[in-house]
């Protein structure tokens, strides 16, 4: 049984890429056959895996959705890559954004990433999909392909008005595409643990949120090897094992698993 999880926000800047990254190979440590799928034109997940121009690869996600778009019935092992930490990873490019004005314009344009993933679905326990943060016909796509979605949520300032305008985009799609959508949890990033805004954001948040939506425990700290490992092309794991934010994604990938 596959189990698809959207890494979404609407807003940029959360850790949305970095913990994609270290959840998924923190899922391939507990044993988990885990693909990460990089929605974003800007490469980032895949750039993180160390991919350092992705524009010269052959073939990427975009290529396999056109091949949809075009009533082809493409190889779902074409294009995917392998990472060394366990991870397997459908790269993506720039040309994603001119796919997405494309799917924009056909019927049928926001569930056509679903039927990629469908057709990936039995060869992994655990799919992972990195999506952009505006609410483009991509983003639609990832939320049309998910069982679930794990919002992440900065804690530099006081967050309720980004996590409902992603909690909206949800609703949406659960009302008009996808009725099984979840909400895996919310996730604090960046978190500053000493500061007291950071204390009033955790707060304001569970609050808020827990007695409905799952608030994980798990906190990601505000950590410069959270963003020095994915200019590496590896995760928080290897280049920090015994940190406190490798602690912290190794905690959220428990709090997942228990989840099934």
């Amino acid at each position: 049984m596959c189990k698809v999880i959207a890494i979404s926000s609407n807003k940029g800047g959360v850790a949305k890429t970095t913990s994609t990254l270290n959840l998924g190979i923190g899922l391939a440590r507990k044993g988990k056959k885990v693909l990460l799928i990089d929605v974003d034109g800007q490469a980032d997940l895949t750039k993180c895996l160390g991919v350092k121009d992705p524009e010269k690869l052959n073939y990427t996600l975009t290529d396999a959705l056109q091949a949809i778009v075009n009533e082809e019935n493409p190889d779902p092992e074409a294009g995917i890559m392998h990472h060394d930490e366990g991870v397997d990873f459908i790269p993506g490019k720039s040309t994603l954004a001119v796919l997405d004005k494309e799917l924009g314009n056909i019927p049928g344009g926001d569930t056509v990433l679903k039927d990629y993933v469908d057709m990936l679905r039995g060869n992994y326990e655990y799919i992972l999909i990195d999506s952009k943060p505006a609410m483009v016909t991509l983003s639609v796509n990832v939320m049309a392909a998910a069982d679930s979605v794990l919002i992440p949520v900065v804690t530099e300032y006081l967050p309720i008005t980004d996590i409902e305008a992603t909690i909206l985009s949800i609703r949406l799609v659960q009302r008009r595409i996808n009725r099984k959508l979840k909400i895996e949890g919310i996730l604090l990033t960046k978190v500053k643990s000493r500061t007291i805004l950071a204390r009033e954001a955790e707060e304001a948040v569970r609050e808020a949120y827990e007695k409905n939506i799952k608030v994980f425990d798990a906190k990601i700290p505000l950590s410069t090897k959270v963003a020095e490992a994915p200019a590496l092309g590896i995760s928080i794991y290897r280049y920090d094992p015994h940190g406190k934010a490798s602690e912290a994604y190794e905690s959220l990938t428990r709090e997942v698993l228990a989840n099934e």
